[in-house]
């Protein structure tokens, strides 16, 4: 089966410069030869401390930021990020959702007018038709439709966050990635949206990438898991693999961190 998100050898490296006259002088390397794929209905768990590079990852997969070596494709087919149609494309192909909700949402714009901002950037259906859109959405993700106008200050933190996760939908991805998404949500709420992403990954056959470095939220959801350190995947295979028999001195050094890890 073709992956739906393929990443080969890719590195993200950042110039240092030093000097009164801001001299080249070295190179810092955030990512370094990353390989990992995914397939429709599948989540790979991206796993590590923070500063390891996780983040960088999916930016640099978003084009956000430049690859400095490597190749991103999808369906065995490159991204040219130098060509503006082409990631356009890919972009309506793949969103993320973020870490803090509150700051992901434009405080100025009603709930109906973020979660159909992305249908109007790349104008599809009418503006009735995107309404509609926006109403189905509210309803997937568990949010009432009379609550259309409000803003984002008027919501928790969970709501927030599905709010974040329909706009993500309203373009009808194959791939989702998942950026902390609950890291800054209560541990009741955490379940909740937890779930909730596992619903959609099964419902409509998404891809997801999620990041995280609580072990036992990626235990719950992932499928597959690889485990990120200074940069560098050190470890990846089957969940069941990574938490019952881990190989590498610092995975285990993870898992021995959690205070339980829950068994299904």
């Amino acid at each position: 089966m073709t992956s739906l998100l393929e990443v080969t050898n890719m590195s993200v490296r950042y110039p240092i410069y030093t000097g009164l006259f801001g001299k080249l002088t070295d190179w810092f390397t955030a990512v370094d030869a990353v390989n990992f794929s995914i397939e429709a209905g599948q989540c790979l768990g991206l796993v590590g401390e923070s500063g390891c590079g996780k983040t960088t990852c999916s930016r640099a997969i978003l084009g956000l930021l430049p690859i400095s070596a490597g190749t991103v494709s999808s369906e065995g087919k490159p991204i040219d990020f130098d060509n503006p149609q082409a990631l356009r494309d890919w972009r309506r192909q793949i969103q993320i959702i973020f870490q803090d909700p509150y700051s992901s949402l434009n405080p100025r714009m009603n709930v109906r007018d973020i979660i159909a901002e992305p249908l109007i950037n790349y104008r599809v259906g009418t503006k009735a038709e995107a309404h509609k859109r926006v109403a189905e959405l509210m309803d997937r993700v568990g949010l009432r439709q009379e609550h259309m106008q409000r803003y984002p200050h008027e919501f928790s933190g969970g709501q927030r966050q599905r709010i974040g996760i329909a706009r993500s939908l309203a373009l009808q991805p194959k791939i989702l990635i998942c950026d902390e998404p609950v890291s800054a949500l209560d541990v009741s709420i955490q379940a909740q949206i937890i779930n909730l992403l596992g619903e959609l990954q099964k419902d409509l056959n998404l891809a997801l990438l999620f990041i995280s470095h609580d072990l036992a939220v990626v235990h719950h959801l992932a499928d597959h898991v690889a485990v990120m350190h200074q940069g560098k995947l050190v470890e990846a295979g089957e969940r069941e693999t990574i938490f019952t028999d881990p190989q590498q001195d610092y995975t285990k050094k993870l898992l021995a961190a959690v205070p339980s890890v829950p068994r299904q």
